[in-house]
């Protein structure tokens, strides 16, 4: 009997020495603040460190993207820009065939829709928060935000165009693309925001693979675009007797790419034609590109005085090329162009100036 006394007294004890003990040694007065140890310290560093990068990462398997220029919209008035994604290259991350297959699954619910939010980089998997199959509002701290929820706070939204498949199965791919607008009356010259929409698809393998749109939308001042980047092209081409010919010319695409921070060029929105005045254009008169006259400025197929073509990308659709065309019977041996082909995105300009000689036709 002693001895069960004497062990449940033990049991008793011990539990308060190691009270004793380690109260003592922590802090002995209670109600002074514990000191952080320099251990501790570089803990909590670290910890800051991590939630920092967790910040700035993307949790995506690829990472596109694009700029987007507009003028600011009055109240009442609601404009659109459109932004095309490459559908093709996210096709290769999918593990899918082609963008078609990427632009028929938004519509039959294969491929979905997410974002991420500008601060946090937290996935948000909500398909849509606009008036799309995919795309989302989006508020001035960056973050996603709904019409219902966040009124007052929105400032930008992307909605996916394509509603539905055709008689064919397959979604029109003209309409495959994010119409990008802005709440009106909110945003004034000068204004930056970046927004990340997304796409996700699961496949068979159950393994599912995310890419992000990274976008910068701005309304720069129109009067103050800059030529930050420039390169030349020169080619040799023999007068155009009949047919319409397109020319491939090679061009230093990772050099424009650099210039515009940009991972692709989209036709539709950084094409540019820069004239002989010093001003420039971007209403495309031929299929992804220009007609010049031979003074340099653009004009159409159908002008009398209409002389050379250029287009992006060149034939076979191969995106390090520039195409080139001389209109049939408008050119002579010995002509001289020198014109200006551009790409431009956020207020800059990456210019290529192409020489074309023209020479006699081999019999």
């Amino acid at each position: 009997m002693k001895k069960l006394f004497y062990f449940i007294a033990c049991l008793i004890a011990l539990p308060m020495a190691s009270w004793l003990l380690t109260s003592c040694g922590d802090n002995d007065n209670f109600s002074t603040p514990h000191v952080l140890t320099p251990g501790e310290i570089q803990t909590i560093r670290t910890q800051d460190s991590l939630d920092s990068v967790r910040r700035t990462m993307i949790d995506a398997d690829t990472v596109f993207k694009y700029k987007i220029s507009d003028q600011p919209a009055a109240d009442g008035i609601w404009t659109n820009k459109p932004l095309y994604v490459d559908l093709d290259e996210i096709a290769k991350v999918f593990g899918l065939s082609s963008g078609q297959d990427v632009a028929d699954g938004i519509v039959n619910g294969t491929v979905k829709g997410c974002a991420m939010n500008a601060e946090t980089h937290a996935i948000i998997a909500t398909q849509s928060t606009s008036n799309g199959l995919i795309g989302h509002w989006w508020q001035y701290n960056g973050d996603i935000g709904t019409w219902a929820d966040n009124l007052a706070n929105l400032v930008l939204f992307a909605e996916w165009q394509c509603w539905e498949l055709q008689e064919d199965g397959h979604a029109d791919l003209s309409e495959c693309y994010y119409s990008v607008g802005q709440f009106p009356g909110r945003l004034e010259t000068g204004f930056s925001y970046t927004f990340y929409e997304g796409m996700q698809y699961t496949g068979a393998d159950e393994v599912t693979h995310r890419v992000i749109f990274q976008v910068l939308w701005r309304l720069p001042d129109p009067t103050k675009a800059e030529v930050i980047g420039e390169q030349s092209v020169e080619v040799t081409l023999p007068v155009n007797p009949k047919g319409y010919t397109l020319n491939p010319v090679s061009f230093n695409l990772s050099k424009v790419l650099n210039d515009l921070d940009l991972t692709t060029i989209v036709q539709k929105e950084n094409l540019i034609a820069t004239l002989p005045d010093g001003s420039y254009s971007q209403d495309q008169t031929a299929d992804n590109g220009f007609w010049f006259n031979s003074e340099g400025r653009i004009c159409t197929l159908g002008d009398a005085d209409a002389k050379l073509e250029i287009v992006y990308p060149g034939s076979n659709n191969d995106p390090n090329t520039l195409g080139i065309c001389l209109k049939p019977k408008k050119t002579e041996a010995g002509d001289v162009f020198k014109q200006d082909f551009g790409f431009f995105a956020d207020g800059m300009i990456s210019v290529v100036h192409v020489t074309v000689n023209v020479v006699a036709a081999e019999e």
